[in-house]
């Protein structure tokens, strides 16, 4: 396609800085005509037809290629729409008359800011494609700290769970009213053995899972475990330990 450079005046704004700037307004007939002589055709004829009602259509007739212009050919014909005055209705006409040039012989009309616009154009296309982008990352993200937020919810419920199970535990011991045998007491300390077991169950599930994340690694933290052994003392051992030292009521 065709750039038919036409210069023209800044339409950006009325002052540059501390210049006043005076917009020089081209009209279309103005741009059609210096569009046809810099392809070196003819200037396009008007034909202007006065409607009732002081309306106005105007037709333009030109040569669009210099293949088909000697003084018998045959020049292309349009129309512009009805207007309210005969300015209007040549201006209309010419743009129709440019329109056609571009779709149909891929001559473009354009002058320094179109190339300035086109740059423009091509630098909101990338940074569109660039916020997408970054829209498509901020999901993501906004989708793995909810599922962070979710698993520490989680983690949270169930070392309160099994928090309050141990001090449910210890305060049944510690209740001097409450009569406990040596059945009872083992089977409180099996209830903590495992509310336990299950609370660093939790744990580790949930630093893996923030490690997949990237937001935790076990390198920085020691680590510990529990067992169930205290001393090498095995639970049946501790139990053992129970029923040496209990002496019953008489």
């Amino acid at each position: 396609m065709d750039a038919v450079f036409i210069p023209s005046a800044n339409p950006l704004g009325l002052s540059c800085g501390s210049i006043l700037m005076e917009l020089v307004e081209l009209s279309s007939t103005s741009l059609a005509e210096a569009m046809f002589e810099k392809l070196g055709l003819p200037k396009p004829v008007y034909f202007v037809h006065h409607l009732s009602q002081d309306r106005f259509r105007t037709e333009i007739q030109f040569h669009r290629t210099k293949a088909r212009y000697h003084a018998s050919a045959r020049r292309t014909k349009l129309s512009s729409r009805i207007c309210q005055n005969v300015v209007a209705s040549m201006n209309h006409a010419a743009e129709k008359a440019i329109e056609y040039m571009q779709n149909k012989e891929g001559k473009v009309l354009v002058d320094y800011n179109y190339y300035q616009l086109e740059q423009m154009k091509m630098a909101h296309i990338r940074l569109s494609a660039r916020l997408l982008e970054q829209s498509d990352e901020i999901n993501q993200h906004s989708k793995t700290i909810k599922q962070i937020t979710k698993e520490a919810c989680n983690y949270v419920k169930q070392v309160h769970n099994a928090s309050n199970r141990i001090q449910d535990l210890a305060a049944v011991f510690l209740d001097p009213a409450t009569s406990m045998c040596v059945s009872n007491m083992k089977q409180a300390i099996m209830e903590i053995h495992s509310s336990i077991v299950a609370l660093q169950s939790s744990t580790t599930m949930t630093s893996q899972f923030l490690e997949e994340k990237g937001m935790y690694s076990d390198d920085e933290v020691p680590e510990w475990s529990y067992s169930g052994h205290l001393d090498e003392d095995s639970a049946d051992d501790i139990h053992q330990h129970i029923d040496d030292d209990y002496v019953p009521s008489p």
